[in-house]
């Protein structure tokens, strides 16, 4: 008899043999349905997390003094550290949140 290259011979295996055989398989076959995921944490303080607003003058190095003078003023307090952005009644009050769905 002759065995072409597609052709294989099956022998009966053992019961043992056959078990582990099969424990492999499934093993093999889980690992590669599982994705490797890995999740990393940090853990941040609260100056860390905490927000500054900065007025955007012009680029540093070519800004003159007066731009840098006429920049408005930040000011910022209260519980939820909010800010307002300029002086007067025409002062809008702002505060930072989180960019969360559940917030939108």
């Amino acid at each position: 008899m002759t065995l072409g290259s597609n052709d294989r011979v099956q022998y009966p295996l053992p019961l043992a043999q056959r078990s582990v055989l099969e424990t492999a398989a499934e093993e093999a076959a889980a690992e590669e349905a599982e994705p490797a995921v890995q999740l990393e944490m940090v853990r941040f303080t609260a100056e860390e997390l905490g927000v500054r607003p900065v007025a955007v003058a012009g680029t540093y190095g070519e800004i003159l003094p007066a731009e840098l003078a006429a920049a408005p003023a930040v000011s910022s307090g209260g519980a939820f550290n909010s800010f307002r952005i300029g002086e007067g009644g025409g002062a809008s009050e702002w505060v930072v949140r989180a960019a969360l769905r559940s917030l939108a």
